[in-house]
């Protein structure tokens, strides 16, 4: 009896462990991922999931729409009005009016005022796709190169994993050693200092990853809760000649498609354009006004008329002048003429101070527009030596690193033999991967600045650099 219950109790154990063995499982299952290979799919995902640049996106559409409505200009204006009179007179019978009229007023000849506003204003709507573009540039290079930090950090742990490990065998060879009375108290200590030291910067690099990932997360728009994957940090065969032969065909490319250089220079054209075609603000405008009105002291309104006008207006800074000349038709018949004429005097004084600011602005802009194509030239000309300087310091590390793995191994046969102390092996393995991790780093400092030239130049990603013309 007693048996069965303990099988009884052992069989319920070991179904209560299966069934918690099976919830972690699918726990670990159903917990999201995103998983990122490459630079190129991280840039995609970023892009697709931006939030700013979805709404940056949507407001150039917007604007594009409006664009296409600002012909309202040129089309004729439709006013509807209704009004009320009660008029009393002291001895003679009260007297009411109602009157409901129409009108429709079409601008003939403004001297190309409204044309002038209409094209300027298709040039400040192309901003907002301009704007929406080089948003995007900057979240694709943005992406780019905390995704290529991400990897070089997870590369860094790799190799801090290799040396604790191997650390990690030499302390206990050193410590056997010691046991035996082969090796020294003091160098053992060290053996066992240098571990310490090499636990410690594994902490390290590892904190460092994951406030990397965390930035890179939030760039992406990923939650933090949601397990993020990328590829490992590959070492692409480059092109080992000076892009410095090509700066000056790679400058003149980076002028062309700076999208931000050339907001600057439609700035200047609009306000040169403005300033250019300021004398319209003098010409006259003419337009047309048509109504029609029903008038009667209660409704139905019974009494009809026609009103046709021609307003001729002089609406410039100096001198506004306004003239109209109207005539009403009642039952077909002209029944009355009219002519008005309205003057501001003074009304702006200050025309001739405001021109001479709009040719100030303008010398400001043209040297502005000046300094930042300089400054993209210099900006890219850096760029390329910086680059050229990232080859030959990756070219010399590459070496230094292959001699330094020559003479670890050279020192694992000599310590074996006891020819070199675990001290000093440890220390050439500690210098060892403190150069794989310092060759990594050039290599990443060398894709980031290609990466960023290829952005500037707007040129798919290893695309030949040397063959832009």
């Amino acid at each position: 009896m007693i048996r069965k219950a303990w099988r009884s109790a052992l069989a319920a154990i070991v179904a209560i462990s299966i069934f918690a063995q099976a919830d972690n499982y699918a726990e670990e299952r159903l917990t999201p991922e995103v998983c990122l290979l490459t630079v190129d799919e991280a840039i995609r995902f970023g892009i697709l999931h931006s939030t700013a640049l979805r709404y940056a996106r949507m407001g150039a559409i917007e604007t594009m729409r409006l664009k296409k409505s600002s012909i309202r200009g040129f089309l004729p204006k439709l006013g509807i009005s209704y009004s009320e009179s009660d008029n009393v007179r002291v001895g003679f019978p009260d007297s009411r009016e109602k009157r409901l009229e129409a009108s429709l007023t079409q601008l003939v000849f403004d001297g190309g005022k409204s044309a002038l506003e209409h094209e300027l204003g298709e040039i400040a709507a192309s901003y907002a796709y301009r704007d929406c573009l080089e948003q995007e540039k900057r979240l694709e290079a943005r992406i780019a190169g905390e995704y290529l930090d991400l990897a070089l950090r997870k590369a860094n742990l790799g190799i801090q994993d290799e040396l604790l490990r191997s650390s990690g065998e030499q302390l206990a060879i050193a410590k056997a050693e010691y046991e035996n009375g082969v090796t020294l108290e003091s160098d053992y200590l060290e053996c066992v200092i240098n571990r310490s030291g090499v636990e410690y910067d594994r902490l390290r690099l590892a904190r460092e990853y994951e406030s990397a990932e965390r930035r890179f997360k939030l760039t992406l728009g990923v939650d933090e809760a949601i397990g993020l994957a990328i590829g490992g940090f590959v070492r692409e065969k480059r092109d080992a000649r000076a892009l410095s032969e090509n700066v000056d065909a790679i400058c003149a490319r980076s002028l062309a498609v700076n999208s931000e250089l050339a907001r600057k220079r439609e700035d200047l054209r609009m306000s040169e354009m403005k300033a250019r075609r300021g004398y319209r603000v003098f010409a006259p405008s003419v337009s047309l006004r048509c109504s029609l009105s029903f008038s009667g002291e209660s409704f139905p309104l019974t009494e009809p008329s026609i009103n046709a006008s021609v307003i001729l207006g002089f609406d410039n800074p100096a001198f506004p002048v306004s003239f109209t000349s109207g005539y009403a038709f009642s039952g077909g018949k002209l029944g009355s003429a009219s002519n008005s004429a309205e003057v501001s005097l003074l009304d702006s004084i200050t025309w001739g101070g405001e021109r001479r600011l709009e040719g100030i602005s303008i010398l400001r802009e043209r040297g502005e527009c000046e300094r930042a194509e300089r400054e993209s030239i210099s900006a890219i000309r850096d760029e390329v030596y910086s680059r050229d300087d990232a080859m030959a310091r990756l070219a010399i590390k590459a070496e230094s690193v292959a001699l330094m793995e020559r003479k670890t191994r050279i020192s694992e046969e000599r310590a074996t033999r006891g020819e070199l102390s675990r001290v000093d092996l440890l220390e050439e393995m500690i210098a060892l991967a403190k150069a794989r991790i310092d060759l990594l780093s050039i290599e990443a400092e060398l894709a980031s600045l290609e990466r960023s030239l290829a952005i500037a130049l707007d040129i798919p990603f290893g695309e030949d650099l040397f063959e832009i013309k």
